[in-house]
């Protein structure tokens, strides 16, 4: 929904440009009719020569039409003042092609209710109703003005045994029908259209209060979190006074704990860092970019996770295929992003495993042979608060909002992200998995 664009407007864009593609279809269409009639039936020279008039009437102001479109900024005025203009022009276009083929007789009129439904989702009420009075009167008109011999009624030879249209049963008949769809369709279709233009509009409200919402949420948190780094910074400050013998000499056993404590500490502040930026990244939705040597940030990364790796016994190994490949991002994030799957990766894998990282120009691959992920929650698994069945099962401790976060780092930056188990590395009892990030182009 972050792109979302109000109905009222997008409507009448998207038609627009469908009406200028299907106008398109509907002269080779009228082609073929007007062949067919020549074919199986008779028509005088008269309307033929109609016929192909409004042929190249209704290519020219196609033409004239697309010109405009590509040339206006569209915006929900304008745009369905176009919409207006095209409806009115196929409708002229339509009539004098009704007259050519036998006015009443010919069922080419119906296709005036087709035009009528597609107004009725494209313009307001009070306008789609004066083209229908428009039609009506249009179409009523020539029919009695050929019943009572004003103008020449264009007869198709051979579609009927017997004329029709000087017929004032079927003349009647025929009006009462075509007058009653019309008005019976437009409002139909106003109606249903009105209650999803409604709904829409319901949808936007509430997205924006959504939307408000988490931004306010993530003022919170940064608020909340930013003041947990003075008492976490004091006791650094305090520990530091402890080491240094102020308050008395330290034993070495004691000195080796605080020293522990200190570098948890420091970390606890790192990350309260990393959640007031991708609290502000998410409030802001906005990166900032600089050159990130890839094979420098992951070797950072590493060496971080290197006594995680230890402690279970897993290899972790780096294949640098490109040394010094840099790639246009935000280091702060990406290094949030490869930190998540190393981290993940060494998290699920158990005891004596192999975690590889793979680099290739902006292509990263990061494999391990822990305990994989069901393949029926390969789909699900970066939907925020998601966590595969097996790592539950397992009681491994996680929120699942890991991956979710990763993803939407790795698509601001253009790339994609994708998930594979088992892995390249993996094994029956220890299928593993596999996540591929593609980065794309420098940008």
């Amino acid at each position: 929904m972050e792109n979302y664009r109000d109905t009222f407007t997008e409507s009448p864009v998207k038609y627009n440009h469908w009406f200028i593609r299907l106008r398109y279809f509907a002269l080779a269409s009228l082609i073929v009719f007007l062949a067919s009639i020549n074919v199986f039936f008779q028509i005088s020279n008269y309307q033929n020569i109609l016929g192909i008039l409004v042929l190249i009437f209704i290519f020219i102001y196609n033409i004239l039409l697309k010109r405009k479109l590509d040339r206006t900024r569209l915006d929900e005025n304008n745009s369905q003042q176009i919409a207006f203009y095209q409806i009115i022009l196929d409708l002229l276009s339509l009539s004098i092609l009704v007259y050519a083929t036998g006015g009443i007789e010919a069922p080419i009129f119906l296709f005036f209710i087709f035009h009528m439904i597609l107004g009725s989702l494209l313009l307001p009420r009070k306008n789609i109703t004066l083209i229908a009075f428009f039609i009506v009167i249009t179409f009523s008109g020539l029919s009695l003005l050929e019943y009572f011999s004003v103008i020449p009624h264009q007869k198709i030879n051979g579609l009927f045994s017997q004329p029709l249209y000087n017929d004032i049963n079927f003349v009647a008949g025929i009006l009462i029908i075509f007058i009653s769809v019309i008005f019976i369709s437009i409002y139909l279709t106003g109606k249903i259209s009105g209650d999803l233009r409604e709904r829409e509009l319901q949808l936007k409200n509430a997205y924006e209060s959504l939307r408000d919402a988490e931004a306010s949420k993530q003022k919170y948190i940064m608020a909340v979190v930013h003041e947990l780094k003075s008492p976490i910074a004091a006791s650094i400050s305090y520990i530091e006074l402890i080491k240094g013998n102020y308050l008395g000499e330290v034993n070495e056993a004691v000195g080796e704990k605080l020293s522990k404590t200190r570098e948890r500490l420091k970390e606890s502040i790192e990350n309260i860092n990393d959640i007031l930026y991708v609290s502000k990244f998410k409030l802001l939705n906005k990166i900032n970019k600089e050159k990130v040597n890839l094979a420098e940030l992951i070797d950072a990364i590493i060496e971080k996770q290197q006594i995680k790796a230890e402690k279970k016994n897993i290899k972790l190994s780096f294949d640098r295929r490109i040394e010094a490949e840099e790639h246009n991002g935000d280091p702060i994030l990406l290094n949030l992003a490869f930190s998540n799957l190393i981290g993940n990766a060494i998290k699920y894998t158990p005891e004596k495993g192999v975690v590889s990282i793979k680099l290739e120009k902006d292509k990263i691959t990061i494999s391990d042979d822990g305990i994989g992920i069901p393949a029926g929650d390969i789909k699900k698994l970066f939907a925020e608060f998601y966590r595969a069945s097996n790592a539950v099962k397992s009681k491994i401790e996680g929120t699942g909002t890991g991956l979710y976060l990763v993803k939407q780092i790795i698509e601001e930056h253009g790339g994609k992200i994708k998930a594979i188990s088992p892995s390249a590395i993996g094994n029956e009892s220890r299928p593993g998995t596999e996540f591929v990030i593609d980065l794309g182009k420098n940008n």
